[in-house]
């Protein structure tokens, strides 16, 4: 009998549905991703990186040595950044000659202005010419500072990487379905960068998936020789003929990335600890204790305090914030593979209420309410300037010889404020840039940590629970009833509300295990954002299909691979558990210590200077020296010469010298935090943004509170020392 052309098309149409049911739908999702890929590889709007590369390439264009030309090339083609290489090194001179120009340009004007010191123009012009040839290099090398940090964030995912494929390629040898499975699952720098493989087939660069891949490890032979190794031997299992030699060899792919990641971080953790020591000591706890002899010394140098203020400022606000950053990332550069577990992807769309704050009803970002903080503690740190300038000379005592402003009249106008009260207020200034940017990264941070907490407790127990899922299907039970008998048996654990989601929707809604577990509308997976649990159940539903034996055989390894990972990381968390402790000591502990007590000793210093310039003015007018002893008029000609050897003007003044301190130590912190979160974490971005959320609080606070009880003690002492002399 001959069927017509119309019944094999309904045919084709009655199967086409449950056919289409039973495939993965990976493949579209995947072809999304090549589209957004080739959106972002045709072009769209350069960074400001790239923008300043090419315009310093049209002005001032300098060629990278030969030498350097492939290093260079080859840090472009990683970071996929659209600059070439002679506009990288043409940025940083660009900024270098600039900053050189302008300083040339004020001393120039300086000297036109006959009421300017011309000391304090030229020192001013130097410190900044010596700042612009100083940074010319490293602004020159800023490609190799990118193509570190997408080197460590995309380290930290290789872990996972390996385990993702080698959980696919258990019950399906096939490398090319297993990496499109690791880069839709593990997000990140290296995701994108497994697409970039795949987009290069796609545009006929290679033919073949290994041809792509093996160009892309390339990069990897010097950086980390395991990620390389690993996928050799995943790729040599394609040409395994035996079943059980297959899978040996996967598992021994995966425990080559486990043990050379270990060695390296045990390598890694012990060359660590000196630098980061010298650092600190070089970077933070000597230029502190310089703060001591500073106000002292800066008060023989016949400059204005104006000038003193803004070479302050460029030291220790610029340059040595940035030295310490450059030189802490140069450590971070040797820094490892690491694992983190699996990390929650909160960068998607679905999670940016968990970024905002509510307010009056509605949502709103986080950094509308930290500016409104900060200015409200700007304007009560600058009052004693708003109260100078609406009343000039206005000033009371807060206890006897003791100034509330404390400005100094001199034949200029006035200098300071130097008084006890600006000094104290002073410290709002510090506090409102501590408090606003703080709160920023808690309120942004802070419910996604809770819900990666939340997730993590879950992912603890997920592993002996696979076990036991993998068990039930091994004894012949359907997946469904295998869900329901887990169900049970967990009572009311952290994993026990996913189990029962996914049994309510098959025995009331009538699903299969698939959507029961993926639907977007009411499928468990909604409730529970973890890799972990996705990934694991998208091989449950593949190799279900495949047979119970498949599938139980799949969750059982997949558990043991957990575990190990799990063990790994732990291991990694002791080896770098000295070095963290010791940087986290330094942030919230010995750096704002030492810096408040530091700021107490420099105002006594700057106090006491400005008590005995007083002195000195009225010693000499309306006394009468001959009816004085001979001790006293000499100690009263000794005051009178220091107030003839020092300028009022020339002394920095205790209210700005606070305030450059505590900007100081809140950079430093926020400098440590980052340090420390990336190795202690990687390239975790909500890991960092909530480690900032708590040390700006606790360092700042801390500070303010050392510097508040030393200031006035020691203020105290300046007085009576004043007085007694007077």
């Amino acid at each position: 009998m001959q069927i017509s052309d119309e019944e094999i098309k309904n045919i084709l149409g009655k199967y086409d549905k449950k056919f289409n049911d039973h495939l993965d739908d990976n493949s579209k999702s995947f072809s999304l991703e090549y589209k957004k890929f080739k959106d972002a590889e045709r072009g769209g709007k350069k960074n400001w990186y790239e923008s300043w590369c090419d315009i310093a390439e049209r002005i001032i264009p300098v060629k990278v040595k030969d030498s350097d030309i492939e290093k260079v090339k080859e840090a472009i083609r990683f970071t996929g950044l659209r600059v070439t290489p002679t506009g990288t090194n043409s940025f940083g001179v660009l900024i270098g000659v600039a900053m050189v120009l302008v300083a040339i340009l004020y001393l120039g004007l300086m000297t036109m202005v006959e009421s300017t010191s011309l000391i304090g123009a030229v020192l001013f012009s130097l410190i900044f010419i010596l700042i612009g040839v100083a940074i010319i290099k490293p602004l020159s090398n800023l490609i190799f500072f990118f193509e570190q940090r997408k080197r460590l964030e995309t380290s930290n995912q290789m872990v996972i990487c390996i385990l993702y494929i080698v959980m696919y390629m258990r019950h399906t040898s096939n490398l090319e379905h297993a990496l499109s499975f690791a880069a839709e699952h593990i997000g990140g720098t290296l995701a994108k960068d497994l697409k970039k493989v795949f987009w290069n087939i796609e545009t006929g660069k290679y033919s073949t998936i290994k041809e792509s891949l093996d160009n892309y490890l390339i990069y990897w032979r010097t950086y980390n020789p395991d990620f390389v190794n690993s996928l050799n031997l995943i790729e040599a299992s394609l040409y395994e003929p035996s079943e059980q030699r297959r899978i040996e060899i996967l598992d021994k792919s995966l425990k080559v990335m486990l043990e050379g990641n270990y060695r390296s971080m045990m390598h890694y953790a012990h060359d660590l600890k000196a630098p980061m020591e010298a650092l600190h000591m070089l970077g933070v706890i000597l230029p502190i204790l310089g703060l001591v002899l500073i106000p002292l010394f800066a008060a023989f140098i016949d400059v204005g305090a104006d000038t003193k203020i803004i070479g302050l400022i460029l030291l220790y606000n610029i340059s040595l914030p940035i030295f310490v950053y450059l030189k802490g990332m140069s450590l971070l550069s040797k820094r490892p593979a690491s694992q983190m577990g699996f990390m929650l992807d909160y960068e998607g769309g679905k999670y940016e209420d968990y970024r905002t704050v509510n307010f009056l009803g509605g949502k709103l970002n986080p950094a509308v309410i930290a500016v409104l903080i900060f200015l409200f503690f700007f304007v009560i740190g600058i009052s004693p300037l708003l109260m100078h300038i609406i009343s000039p000379g206005q000033d009371f005592e807060v206890i006897k010889g003791m100034s509330f402003l404390g400005y100094t009249k001199i034949e200029e106008g006035y200098v300071g404020p130097s008084g006890i009260g600006a000094l104290l207020i002073s410290l709002f200034v510090p506090l409102g840039l501590a408090l606003s940017l703080g709160y920023y990264y808690k309120a942004k941070s802070s419910k996604l940590v809770k819900l990666r907490e939340d997730v993590k407790k879950i992912e603890d127990e997920f592993s002996s629970i696979l076990f036991q899922l993998g068990n039930k299907i091994g004894d012949g039970l359907p997946a469904e009833i295998a869900f329901s008998k887990v169900a049970e048996e967990i009572g009311e654990g952290p994993s026990s509300g996913f189990f029962k989601n996914v049994v309510r929707n098959i025995q009331r809604l009538g699903m299969s295990i698939k959507d029961a577990i993926f639907n977007s509308s009411n499928g468990a997976l909604i409730y529970y954002p973890s890799m972990l649990i996705m990934t694991s159940m998208k091989i449950l539903v593949e190799t279900v299909r495949k047979g119970p034996k498949i599938a139980a055989d799949s969750l059982m390894n997949i558990s043991k691979y957990i575990e190990n990972l799990n063990s790994a990381s732990e291991r990694l968390k002791d080896l770098l558990a000295e070095v963290v402790s010791s940087m986290k000591s330094q942030i919230n502990f010995l750096t704002p210590l030492i810096a408040g007590i530091v700021v107490g000793i420099g105002s006594m210093i700057i106090s006491i200077l400005s008590l005995f310039l007083g002195v000195g003015k009225t010693s000499t007018s309306g006394v009468d020296t001959g009816a004085l002893t001979e001790a006293g008029a000499s100690g009263l000609q000794g005051i009178s010469g220091i107030s003839e050897f020092f300028n009022p003007a020339n002394i920095i003044p205790t209210y700005y010298f606070q305030i450059i301190v505590g900007v100081y130590v809140l950079e430093i912190a926020l400098i440590l935090t980052i340090l420390a979160n990336s190795i202690d974490n990687g390239g975790d971005q909500l890991s960092k943004e909530y480690a900032l959320g708590k040390n700006l609080y606790k360092s700042t606070f801390l500070y303010m509170v050392v510097a508040l009880i030393v200031v006035t003690i020691f203020n105290l002492l300046a007085m009576s020392v004043a007085s007694k002399v007077a």
